[in-house]
């Protein structure tokens, strides 16, 4: 019976005391986990809107500020129907988005339509 114990001690420091490596060609590098670009790559920190202008946000912009991936999305059918940032803006003002909100999503709309490869107007 000691014997037993004796060798599963020596089993456990031999396995505890391993050089443990990395595998090959890994050592040091990123791994590149998203493969499309969304509005949340931004490098710089992002000021954020007040709590009083997010609850007044309607539902459609609430969701959007609370979910890049629906942010992205409205961008998208913005973009692919050629609406222009002043066309947001009217569009915005219509739904009842305040100033400061309204400011916010024209920033990241243009951030939006530039990493797509157009020019923000």
């Amino acid at each position: 019976m000691r014997f037993a114990y004796i060798l599963l001690v020596a089993a456990v420091t031999l396995l505890s005391s391993g050089n443990a490596q990395a595998t090959a060609g890994a050592e040091g590098e990123s791994r590149l986990l998203r493969s499309h670009k969304t509005t949340a790559d931004d490098v710089e920190e992002e000021r954020r809107l007040e709590k009083a202008v997010v609850k007044n946000l309607p539902e459609q912009f609430s969701n959007m500020y609370h979910s890049s991936t629906k942010m992205d999305n409205a961008f998208s059918s913005w973009y692919q129907g050629w609406r222009s940032v002043d066309d947001a803006v009217q569009y915005m003002k219509r739904e009842g988005v305040e100033f400061d909100a309204i400011a916010y999503f024209v920033k990241k709309y243009r951030k939006y339509i530039k990493a797509n490869g157009g020019q923000p107007y």
